[in-house]
This record gives structure tokens, sequence and C-alpha cells, in this order.
């Protein structure tokens, strides 16, 4: 686990003085694994109460951004060809 800390860190530091790294998608997703278990070990430091009050926010964010992506993708709409060409029936 320090490795993989030190490694972030190592990563975050080069892209804060080099101003030569972009973070997108593809590199987000490795620190991702990471940022979980830390997030989930300092959680599980706290007390119960404290706890309890992270799992309701975390559940009410979670909710909140859900149906927001479902009502911005239920308003896209996919040309025709694309749809016959991957065999997409509606």
């Amino acid at each position: 686990m320090a490795a993989a800390v030190g490694a972030y860190l190592l990563h975050a530091c080069i892209c804060m003085f080099g101003q030569r790294t972009v973070y997108y998608g593809r590199v987000i997703s490795i620190y991702l694994p990471l940022l979980c278990l830390v997030a989930a070990a300092t959680v599980a430091q706290w007390p119960i109460r404290f706890r309890r009050v992270a799992i309701v926010a975390l559940l009410a964010l979670s909710l909140a951004t859900m149906s927001q992506f479902a009502v911005r993708y239920a308003r896209v709409v996919y040309p025709a060809e694309f749809l016959n060409a991957t065999l997409i029936t509606m």
C-alpha cells in the first residue's frame, strides 16, 4: 500500500511541477482503485455514527448523479445508420 501511495504522490508531483501531464480517463483509471481503498480505510477508522452519516451522504450523492446522467442520456439520439450497423433495435 505504501508503494502505491508513493507512486501516486510521485506522479502527482511530476504533474504539478512539470506541468506537462494531463489527467484523462486512462490515467485516472489507474489510480481509482487506490483512491477507493484509501477512502475505505479512512472511513473504517471513523466512529460508527460518522460512518453511517458518510454512507447516507454517499448514497444520496450517487443517486443524484445517476439521475442527472439518466436524464441527459435519455436525450441522446443515435443516427439510424449506426443503429442498423450495430443491430440495435428500439
